[in-house]
């Protein structure tokens, strides 16, 4: 949508017809994974942070070790990463495990079923594909203002937007999220809302429905 402002406004395309069209993603509706019963109200919340290059500074690992560090309640919550094992990741004070890069589909549904909330910090992202994947199981995730991460995330409904690179606004969306949002309820309204906005099915009406009208021109 950015780009789509800016195409808009700029004199070589802005008498165009610009449309803006989702990438093509493989999702399940109603692929929330019922948690074992033996998962109690007072357990730990597990934070997933996943990224292939969480190396990098982009992806904004620093402000989620500084809201576990400084701002949350570090007896509640457990940490899991998945991807490439950031630099900070010794740093993080609470009860942490990592995953390394997963390749098979089946495991990789495991570790987001068994987790709580999706956390990816990232500065700079132009879409953010891995929030689909984490809504498609029906987490709630949080992401930073002012990146296309708030074209999936929309603030208090399927996550929480925080201000941009605060650490404190981080963490309070980690809590939120925890208080408002890991009932069977919203977890299914996360699914669902994933489902219709990015599915293939529902991606691919919406292709060709663009393609008839331009042929049909």
């Amino acid at each position: 949508n950015w780009m789509k402002t800016n195409l808009i406004k700029s004199n070589l395309f802005k008498n165009y017809n610009i449309k803006t069209l989702p990438y093509i993603i493989n999702i399940n509706q109603n692929t929330v994974i019922k948690k074992n019963k033996k998962n109690k109200k007072n357990k730990k919340i597990i934070l997933l942070f996943s990224a292939t290059s969480s190396v990098n500074y982009r992806k904004g690992f620093n402000y989620l070790v500084d809201a576990v560090n400084k701002y949350l309640d570090r007896n509640k919550f457990i940490l899991y990463v998945i991807g490439d094992k950031p630099k900070l990741f010794n740093n993080v004070k609470i009860e942490k495990k990592f995953f390394g890069n997963i390749k098979s589909q089946s495991a990789l549904k495991k570790i987001y079923s068994s987790s709580d909330i999706f956390v990816l910090p990232s500065i700079a992202e132009s879409f953010g594909q891995v929030f689909i994947e984490a809504g498609s199981i029906g987490l709630p995730c949080i992401c930073f203002k002012d990146t296309a991460c708030t074209e999936i995330i929309k603030h208090k409904i399927n996550g929480y937007s925080a201000k941009f690179k605060s650490s404190s606004d981080l963490a309070f969306g980690i809590n939120w999220c925890r208080k408002n949002l890991l009932n069977s309820k919203s977890k299914n309204n996360i699914v669902n809302m994933t489902y219709k906005n990015f599915s293939s099915d529902k991606v691919i009406e919406k292709y060709i429905r663009y393609y008839q009208e331009v042929f049909s021109n």
